[in-house]
């Protein structure tokens, strides 16, 4: 009995992807979901589907999602195209010679980028310099991480999709994800940039998930539903629903199963009731009856070996499996338990030197269960690879194992790992971050999971790096208190508490951030380390002047400031100033902000700081342009654009055109600002910044609207909306809807245009920023006057002035009651 059976009951969900596979002939790319309970035969359909036979020959790509914390960024991408290079070795030399780790081989494509930010280079710098410039190089360091983190996770998403777009020119293309409830964040991500880019190409990309593992607390979005609703709302995507079978298609499966010529038809309603339809349950349900003596096959019949009222059929599949290992050996289902603890997958080397059964005795204990059904074996990269028959079959074995077993079984997993791999560490540090955690040692544990998290911040893969930091957390929280006490793991847990801040803040995640910042201040205390406190008040600082709230932000710089003079770190206290500028500047008070840059300015230049003091001209240019001096503004932009070009700092080089753009605009030169923004988008192509491009793009279009310009403006603020939209960077999403209300306003396209400013006003309700919020209801406001709606233009400019009123704009407050006395004398 080979327990295989033809595809059933699925004749037209079948037509429907093979309708998706016959519109990549023709270049309609499209990407649709399969969703369905456990068992229901997901990842079977797309398995008959890569059989049909066609009239044309296309590729097949599969990665599958792994079931725990802690798993490789972009695993399953990985998978793909490791089984793409095995079937095409001769494309390794030309696209993937240059790689060490799996995730480098194929996301993280610029080595030569990558070994200026190494972490190599970082100590190199740091050890050339003195004392005096360490903090200066630091935080250079960090300014440079940064852009790396906005920069790359674009850059290398492109090259990805350039990568698979290559590949579907050469045949179609069909890239099947499964199990996708348990993908890490990173590869989401990237699967919602490549379905906005495969519409017009060769490429079908399915999806297969279970909905049932969707169901989160209230407080909490999957990460996958999260994915699903915005494709939803980008109309990217469609979603395939599998239920159930009939009492028919059931019928039909056991015949097939059991090959006998007839099933009586009480016993097939038996089975359709119990399995409810579920093939695997139904697999599952027979294989328990036969193993059981319960049922016979003679002479290709079926046999009832009791009465049909003396079945006990389980009502659970945890249940069904569990009676299914009771009839193995205790070998058999030893050997199940190490290898559910490696994981849905594992490869014979791993397991035979973590398992103390012979060789020969293991591999026989595995053709066994191989017959049983309960795994499969599969063509692996590093040896012979099995895999559990379902995924449900590998999470009741794991969660059945003894806690303190399970505990050792990690163990061994770990140190088997850390020996072997010991000069390609980076291969496995995810798998050595989790199982050091499981197996409770937690001492390695931390050390693991703070490399994987680097790991996984320079793969862009913020969400994992956050997982893994957790898993730091939680080791130091569990560690022995009298070692968790001592100074060492103090600080191994500043470091961990201001990472997990610096991410959430980067994912948007502000509180979480204030939170993990403030939990590091009194540790910082205890181990008397002035220095880095004074850096968390800094952190705190600009957080709190994002969101505009000014007071917190001052409060947090003059903190930094007043502990940065005691310990007479002068770069420190640069930061500071100019944050207070910062502050000054949003709220309108541009003598005390030319102060606080001038001091700032003042430290950069004891230091031979250049990049700072570019960044200061930079900044007296803004407040010398809010006050209406654009001869002094030009002045200043000017320096910091040649400062930024001396040292060739082309990112910051770019931005400063755009700044510079800016104040040409509000002289009323729009032809200039126009050419300078054009500088900075053919700066920011040259450097492969889209980010930069973004703002370059964005910065244009009320120049564009205001010359008339209208479709170059929908043009320039489509693409940057994409791009933002592709950076997942909400405050600029916001800022681009501002951007369509105006051109809409100004094509007297009016429901257009409110669509548009309620959209923007939606977004920066939600992110909390209320200096834009009341830029753009005084925006709004002026959509109105143009509508002669004076009663609507008084609303707005109101909710605009009281914005600016709570936090302190005075001088924004003045011009909103200029235009409002205005608005009373039209009335």
């Amino acid at each position: 009995m080979t327990w295989d059976a033809r595809l059933i009951g699925r004749e037209n969900e079948l037509k429907t992807l093979s309708y998706g596979l016959e519109q990549i002939q023709t270049g309609h790319g499209s990407i649709l979901f399969i969703n369905g309970e456990a068992g229901v035969g997901k990842t079977r359909l797309v398995e008959e589907l890569t059989k049909q036979k066609t009239s044309f020959d296309f590729e097949t790509l599969t990665g599958r999602c792994i079931y725990r914390e802690g798993t490789d960024p972009y695993l399953p991408f990985i998978e793909m195209f490791k089984g793409y290079l095995s079937v095409h070795p001769y494309l390794a030399k030309t696209i993937l010679s240059s790689f060490m780790s799996p995730a480098e081989v194929i996301f993280d494509i610029y080595p030569s980028e990558k070994s200026k930010y190494s972490p190599r280079s970082v100590e190199s710098e740091k050890n050339n310099t003195d004392e005096n410039n360490t903090s200066i190089k630091t935080s250079n360091l960090e300014i440079v991480h940064d852009i790396q983190l906005l920069e790359g996770k674009h850059r290398m998403f492109e090259t990805v999709s350039k990568i698979i777009i290559n590949i579907s020119q050469k045949k179609p293309l069909v890239m099947f994800l499964d199990d996708l409830q348990w993908a890490d964040s990173a590869s989401l991500h990237l699967l919602h940039y490549l379905a906005r880019n495969i519409t017009d190409q060769r490429i079908l990309i399915l999806g297969a998930y279970r909905p049932e593992d969707l169901d989160f607390p209230k407080e909490y979005v999957h990460p996958l539903q999260e994915l699903i609703t915005r494709l939803g709302s980008e109309n990217l995507f469609s979603i395939l629903e599998l239920d159930r079978l009939n009492l028919d298609a059931t019928t039909q499966i056991v015949n097939d199963l059991l090959e006998v010529e007839k099933v009586p038809n009480d016993f097939a309603e038996l089975i359709n009731s119990e399995s409810e339809g579920n093939p695997f349950f139904i697999k599952e349900i027979l294989k328990t009856l036969i193993d059981g003596g319960a049922l016979s096959i003679e002479r290709d019949q079926l046999v009832l070996n009791i009465s049909p009222e003396e079945i006990v059929i389980p009502t659970s599949i945890k249940e069904l499996i569990n009676l299914r290992l009771q009839r193995l050996d205790d070998e058999c289902v030893e050997v199940l338990e190490y290898a559910s603890v490696v994981g849905n997958e594992f490869n014979f080397e791993l397991l035979k030197n973590i398992i103390e059964i012979k060789d020969s005795k293991l591999i026989k204990v595995l053709n066994k269960l191989t017959e049983a059904k309960f795994i499969i074996d599969q063509k692996g990269y590093e040896g012979f690879t099995w895999k559990f028959t379902h995924n449900k079959t590998h999470e009741v074995i794991y969660n059945g194992i003894k806690e303190n077993i399970k505990k050792i079984i990690h163990l061994r997993i770990a140190k088997y790992l850390e020996d072997v791999k010991i000069d390609n560490i980076d291969d496995v540090v995810y798998d050595l971050s989790y199982h050091f955690y499981h197996g409770f040692d937690f001492d390695r544990a931390l050390s693991y999971s703070i490399e994987g998290g680097e790991k996984a911040i320079k793969s862009y893969a913020n969400k994992d790096a956050l997982n893994l930091y957790n898993i730091s957390l939680k080791s130091l929280r569990r560690l022995d208190e009298k070692l968790a006490n001592t100074n060492h793991y103090k600080e191994k847990k500043i470091e961990v508490l201001s990472k997990l801040g610096i991410l959430n803040k980067t994912i948007g995640e502000w509180d979480k951030a204030i939170d993990y910042y403030e939990q590091t201040i009194p540790i910082c205390d205890e181990i008397k380390a002035p220095q880095k406190r004074s850096k968390i008040y800094l952190y705190l600082g600009w957080i709190y002047q994002q969101r505009s709230c000014w007071h917190e932000a001052q409060n947090y710089f003059r903190k930094s400031l007043s502990m940065a003079q005691v310990i007479q770190d002068s770069f420190i206290s640069a930061e500071a100033y100019h944050g207070l500028g910062a502050v000054y500047e949003r709220e309108g008070e541009l003598e005390n902000a030319l102060e606080c840059y001038s001091t700032s300015h003042k430290f950069a230049e004891e230091n031979y700081d250049s990049l700072n003091l570019a960044k200061a001209h930079n900044a007296f240019g803004r407040v010398y342009n809010l006050q209406g001096n654009y001869s002094k503004a030009v002045e200043h932009k000017k320096k910091s654009i040649v400062l930024f070009d001396k040292i060739h700092d082309l990112p910051e080089l770019a931005k400063a055109y755009t700044s510079l753009a800016i104040t040409f605009y509000d002289m009323g030169e729009l032809e200039k600002n126009i050419e300078f923004n054009e500088k900075c988008i053919e700066l920011a192509d040259q450097i492969s910044d889209i980010r930069i491009k973004g703002y370059g793009l964005s910065n244009t279009v009320e120049a564009l609207v205001k010359s008339s310009q209208l479709e170059k403006a929908i043009d320039y603020a489509s693409n940057a909306l994409e791009i933002f939209k592709k950076l997942e960077e909400r405050f600029m999403i916001s800022l681009s809807h501002m951007n369509f209300g105006m051109i809409f306003h100004h094509k007297k396209e009016w429901s257009k245009s409110k669509y548009y400013f309620k959209n923007a006003i939606g977004f920066m309700e939600n992110l909390n920023i209320p200096y834009h919020l009341a830029d753009c209801y005084r925006q709004f406001a002026d959509m109105y006057r143009s509508k002669n709606e004076p009663t609507k233009v008084k609303y707005y400019l109101e909710k605009s002035r009281e914005i600016y009123l709570s936090i302190a704009a005075a001088n924004y407050v003045k011009q909103i009651d200029e235009e409002l006395n205005k608005v009373s004398l039209i009335r």
